[in-house]
């Protein structure tokens, strides 16, 4: 995965309070906080979608805008 920078962005994200407990403990054994420790999850899972499908590729290099995902019966 390619960045142009080093900016980050903050997203905020909602689990469970033993998840968070689960994710900070694991994160902990490699001496990562739990938000260094989820970046990392994000980032590896990027990489490996990537190297299954190939680098995922914005026009203009921007971002794609979500889209509604629906379900149909």
């Amino acid at each position: 995965m390619s960045t142009k920078t080093n900016k980050t962005k903050a997203i905020s994200i909602a689990v469970e309070p033993e998840t968070a407990e689960k994710l900070t403990y694991i994160g902990k054994q490699d001496h990562r906080t739990l938000s260094a420790y989820v970046r990392l999850v994000l980032i590896n899972t990027v990489e490996n979608y990537e190297k299954r499908n190939g680098e995922i590729k914005f026009p203009s290099d921007k971002p794609a805008k979500p889209r509604l995902i629906t379900r149909t019966k």
